[in-house]
């Protein structure tokens, strides 16, 4: 029998966004930010040598590049991203992490201070 474990890592940033596409006067159609609070989520077998599934120092790193990226930034600026939705965002931080981690499982990305929050599940 084999033991399988999702560890998480949780990460913050600051950042601002806006809806062009709302009509006038909406209130998301001005700038305004947000404390985003994510999460990431690894799944597999605890490895040999060092008994962990992932070592949570490299995951540390690599979410310091995103969110040296996201940070104190207008997430629209960010292209590839598209419209600055959550689900948009956690797409993307997940898409990012996929390059460098073959079991990243979930990102959850939450507001707080606005009671919201989404998870991409990666497939």
């Amino acid at each position: 029998m084999s033991n399988i474990f999702e560890i998480t890592k949780q990460f913050t940033f600051e950042a601002a966004h806006y809806f062009p596409n709302m009509p006038e006067g909406h209130i998301y159609k001005k700038i305004h930010g947000h404390s985003f609070v994510g999460e990431v989520t690894f799944y597999g077998k605890q490895k040999k040598d060092n008994q962990w599934v992932n070592d949570f120092g490299e995951i540390n790193l690599s979410l310091e590049k995103i969110k040296k990226k996201l940070d104190h930034q207008c997430i629209n600026n960010i292209k590839e991203i598209g419209l600055p939705t959550l689900e948009n965002i956690a797409m993307w931080i997940g898409k990012q992490l996929k390059k460098e981690y073959s079991n990243v499982r979930s990102v959850k990305l939450s507001r707080p201070s606005c009671g919201e929050s989404c998870v991409y599940k990666i497939t």
